[in-house]
């Protein structure tokens, strides 16, 4: 059974991906092709996701001014 591992791939200038090292020369040269081909159809942070509400993606919480803080598992 072979090692499961990846590779840093840079994409684009400073856009970097992980490819699993068990792909061969071919199939990886494909896939980054194929991925940059399709570059628009991904989001590398979420402020590229057009029509996606910032509350649905920014986590909040909320502390009472005066409350106690406490240990929970």
């Amino acid at each position: 059974m072979k090692k499961f591992g990846n590779s840093l791939v840079e994409m684009f200038l400073g856009k970097t991906l992980n490819i699993n090292d068990n792909l061969e020369g071919f199939q990886k040269s494909k896939l980054i092709k194929m991925l940059q081909k399709h570059s628009s159809a991904s989001a590398w942070k979420y402020t590229d996701m057009k029509g996606i509400d910032l509350n649905t993606c920014m986590h909040h919480i909320y502390i009472k001014e005066n409350g106690k803080l406490f240990i929970q598992p």
